[in-house]
């Protein structure tokens, strides 16, 4: 096994696999947590949005 690391570390191709690795890793990391922030408070936003509209009945025309 750790023949076979040494000579995937040593290998060139393999800088651009640990590359896309981390890449993707990245994009899935932001993906989780803007997922996670959207839906952790799309309950407060829509709260947010009925006490407004209930607010505003009284603007609207008889």
């Amino acid at each position: 096994m750790r023949a076979v690391f040494t000579h995937f570390a040593q290998a060139k191709s393999g800088d651009a696999v640990i590359d896309w690795i981390v890449l993707v890793s990245g994009i899935v990391l932001l993906t989780i947590s803007i997922t996670i922030t959207v839906t952790s408070n799309s309950d407060t936003i829509t709260d947010d949005s009925i006490d407004r509209a209930e607010q505003m009945e009284h603007l609207r025309p008889a």
